[in-house]
């Protein structure tokens, strides 16, 4: 299905910076959105031989640093090796993809989550931003989806059992 996004503004939940407001105009707010993590990631996610769940520090780095995670500071990483755990942390990051029918999104891109896959030498990267909804992924396919915040108690309780710890909100 093709929906069309209606961006809903949340600048008190999210800032009102200029950065916020640039990447709101960025992204227009008309065009139509296949609201779906693209087919090749989510093979990747489902099938993962590889699984790391990342705590990330919200600031955009202007300076790639080694490390970094597609321009935000890593702090901390959970190897996710039980296959029931990443069953439930797919199984949750997939419905909250799919509760959020484009509708939802905001001006921001604060992400504090993070997860890296790999399979048979192919990876995928995701960056989560519950707060303001939205999600980039790259890899072996580029793009941009949407998400509610239902996965994310599920990530930090993940994330404060492997010892790492989650950036305040």
């Amino acid at each position: 299905m093709v929906f069309v996004a209606v961006a809903v503004v949340a600048m008190a939940a999210c800032g009102s910076n200029s950065k916020d407001r640039e990447h709101l105009a960025a992204h227009d707010s008309t065009r139509e959105v296949r609201n779906v993590i693209p087919a090749i990631a989510a093979a990747i996610l489902e099938q993962a031989d590889q699984f790391e769940l990342l705590s990330l520090n919200p600031d955009h780095q202007q300076k790639a640093a080694e490390g970094d995670f597609h321009g935000y500071r890593i702090l901390g990483t959970a190897v996710i090796n039980d296959i029931e755990t990443r069953k439930k942390l797919v199984s949750a990051f997939e419905q909250a993809v799919t509760e959020n029918q484009g509708i939802i999104v905001a001006a921001c891109f604060n992400p504090r989550h993070g997860i890296r896959v790999a399979r048979n030498g192919k990876h995928a990267d995701f960056v989560i931003c519950f707060e303001c909804y939205q999600v980039h992924v790259s890899g072996e396919v580029y793009g941009e989806f949407l998400i509610t915040r239902s996965a994310r108690s599920l990530f930090d309780n993940v994330l404060h059992s492997s010892g790492v710890p989650v950036a305040k909100r």
